[in-house]
């Protein structure tokens, strides 16, 4: 009996090494995967837990269960550094768009940059077709925003952010009017950094990918010297991408 377990145990020791070294050796493609160009669909919400366990989701203008929906758009660098394993990196631009009748206001936009690096491990399936699990982090900072009124209450609070005005801005952790606080008042702060894990598929020189982002950075919408509850964002990506 012992002789017979320890001959299985040999036996799937070697099947597992030999299926390994098999997928390490498959003629991927890797080179031809190393930079392209990506575009999709990205949201982001922000989540409070409270004392009592309960949890609060909300948009920017404290909607409960409700998203900032935007588009994002970058290129991305994915070299091989040893065996199936790499980095990935890239640069990106997010813009955001919201509207709110129910709010007072007509519309709102949003734009920032976004930088992941992550951790990508290549499981090749043939030659051009392979999929990349990816871990890591990434930061937003927000650039500028805008947000368009024809109501009194919220044209108190804010004026439209014209192109000079949010490029003096770019370094200063306000915009806008001086009523208008990034980081200050309840309102996020401008950068954000955050854990991250993503899936990509790619067949020939087309690919699809699924990203999910968990903030650590506390926005702090509830923080006060009675409560320090912690505001953190999370966003998800699906994007398409081009390998060149």
């Amino acid at each position: 009996m012992i002789y017979e377990y320890e001959k299985d145990n040999l036996f799937s020791f070697f099947l597992l090494v030999t299926v390994c070294d098999s997928y390490s050796k498959l003629p991927v493609d890797y080179e031809n995967d190393s930079y392209g160009v990506e575009v999709g669909y990205v949201n982001k919400q922000f989540v409070t837990r409270f004392p009592n366990g309960e949890t609060l989701h909300e948009d920017l203008f404290g909607r409960e269960n409700h998203f900032l929906h935007g588009i994002q758009l970058g290129v991305y660098y994915q070299p091989m550094i040893i065996n199936n394993i790499g980095i990935r990196s890239g640069i990106y631009w997010e813009q955001y768009f919201s509207s709110g009748a129910s709010m007072g206001y007509d519309s709102f936009t949003e734009g920032n940059v976004y930088v992941p690096l992550n951790i990508n491990i290549t499981i090749p399936i043939k030659e051009t077709i392979a999929i990349n699990i990816l871990g890591g982090v990434s930061m937003n900072y927000i650039v500028y925003g805008e947000l368009s009124t024809r109501d009194d209450y919220w044209n108190n609070y804010y004026e439209d952010n014209s192109l000079l005005l949010w490029i003096n801005d770019l370094f200063d952790s306000r915009y806008g009017s001086e009523y208008l606080h990034y980081g200050y008042d309840g309102w996020p702060e401008r950068f954000n950094a955050q854990y991250e894990l993503g899936l990509r598929i790619r067949i020939d020189g087309l690919s699809i990918r699924g990203t999910y982002s968990r903030g650590f950075t506390n926005h702090k919408f509830y923080w006060d010297e009675h409560q320090r509850l912690m505001t953190r964002e999370r966003k998800v990506t699906i994007s398409i991408g081009y390998t060149f």
